[in-house]
């Protein structure tokens, strides 16, 4: 069952950037601002971006996309297992590098988490 959320709650707003692991040295990638909403218990439970201006079809995608990830938050998941369901450039997710836009942007959102609660 999704979570009710409070009409004003804690967020955190952090730059990420994502570059293409095809992508040759020197390319500076796409920067995003990260916006992390927090239930009453410190879980995240909605994830935001900004990024490039209005219109442009990468943002769609990734509005579209957090807005499933913020109802899967709401519904239970654990953002670290989403977190983990993302591809990565080696099998070692320590050392791989997230091969999506979607993917640096919830690594970037579980650092988040991971700070508030340590």
């Amino acid at each position: 069952m999704r979570e009710r959320l409070p009409n004003r709650r804690v967020a955190l707003r952090c730059p990420t950037t994502w570059v293409p692991p095809d992508s040759p040295a020197g390319v500076a990638g796409s920067r995003f601002h990260v916006t992390v909403g927090f239930d009453r218990d410190g879980r995240v439970c909605e994830i935001f971006q900004a990024s490039h201006k209005t219109g442009h079809e990468l943002r769609a995608v990734l509005d579209d996309a957090l807005i499933a990830v913020s109802v899967a938050l709401q519904s239970g998941v654990a953002l670290a297992d989403l977190e983990a369901s993302m591809g990565r450039t080696t099998r070692d997710r320590d050392d791989g590098q997230p091969t999506s836009p979607i993917g640096a942007i919830l690594a970037a959102a579980a650092e988040i988490e991971r700070d508030v609660a340590a």
